[in-house]
């Protein structure tokens, strides 16, 4: 699903997701033309079937898709998340465990973020239940493997490339380390 731009053919907007409600899967491709309205940002949450959601930001860096992204709202039913291309510093603030409560696995590909959102890390009451865990090229991403452990105890299968700064993995992080 391509998201256009204003008076775009090569696209479709966001708001015409609405009646696909037994939708399972989603991959959305944003570019830099693309345009997200405010009121299409509560559409994902309809989607209450979706299933697995992979987002490619397409190396975007206008700060005004960036901010839309960050204010989306896919369904709790999610249970695979892709994120790409994404150049925002931190991860968006909806990826939390609060809001993807049934989240079983999360790649994060090719990406500029330095951190995880504050909203990341959850909190007493929210612990992720992810299984798996991906990071591939997010060479500015600085997170020790304790603090992933900390949130996200159920990590069964972890796999790192080119992610020189992360700290204490028990795999290799700068080629490619599974675990």
């Amino acid at each position: 699903f391509k998201i256009a731009g204003t008076g775009n053919a090569a696209g479709s907007h966001l708001g015409e997701l609405k009646a696909l409600t037994e939708l399972r899967v989603l991959q959305m491709d944003i570019t830099e033309e693309s345009t997200i309205n405010d009121q299409e940002l509560e559409i994902l949450a309809q989607l209450e079937k979706l299933k697995i959601l992979s987002i490619n930001a397409g190396d975007c860096e206008d700060k005004n898709i960036l901010s839309k992204l960050n204010k989306l709202s896919p369904p709790s039913s999610i249970e695979e998340l892709y994120l790409k291309h994404y150049l925002g510093e931190t991860t968006p603030a909806w990826i939390n465990p609060r809001s993807l409560q049934q989240l079983q696995y999360l790649s994060v590909e090719n990406s500029g973020i330095e951190k995880m959102n504050q909203e990341f890390w959850g909190d007493q009451q929210h612990k992720w239940d992810v299984k798996g865990l991906c990071l591939k090229f997010c060479q500015r991403l600085e997170v020790s493997w304790k603090e992933f452990q900390e949130v996200m105890p159920e990590i069964r299968r972890l796999e790192v490339s080119q992610c020189n700064l992360l700290a204490s993995f028990p795999c290799d992080v700068e080629a490619v380390g599974v675990w």
